[in-house]
């Protein structure tokens, strides 16, 4: 391994072949086509899914405050949610990072789906 000296850059190739992080054309990687509505589409699902959860998260607090036998059970069913969509950012942040590729962010979707239905069966279940 070279020794670094003044002229070395700061910012180059990883000397293990690894990908950059932020790659460009120089560097041969294509960067993936985001069209603007793709972008608008991406942006109203996320404001759905926070949505729900927001709503559902909400919904079982209140009902877990107002039932005085087993409130706490209420309250756990709005914090499964949150521990679904903890597991979705999680994916986000390893997409965005590149560790997953991004031909596989259909699954991104997939989670979404899985909690809005969870959301609505939450707030079924909070007011039977």
């Amino acid at each position: 391994m070279p020794i670094a000296t003044d002229k070395t850059p700061i910012v180059s190739d990883s000397p293990f072949g690894a990908p950059v992080l932020y790659p460009d054309q120089s560097s041969g990687q294509s960067l993936p086509i985001q069209t603007k509505q793709r972008s608008i589409i991406q942006l109203g699902f996320v404001v759905l899914v926070v949505l729900m959860t927001m709503i559902t998260l909400i919904l079982s607090i209140y009902r877990g405050v107002m039932i005085t036998t087993n409130g706490a059970l209420y309250v756990l069913l709005g914090l499964s949610v949150i521990g679904f969509v903890a597991v979705e950012v999680l994916l986000i942040v390893f997409i965005r990072k590149g560790d997953i590729e991004q031909s596989n962010s259909w699954f991104l979707y997939f989670m979404g789906i899985a909690i809005i239905l969870e959301c609505l069966f939450t707030d079924i279940c909070l007011f039977q």
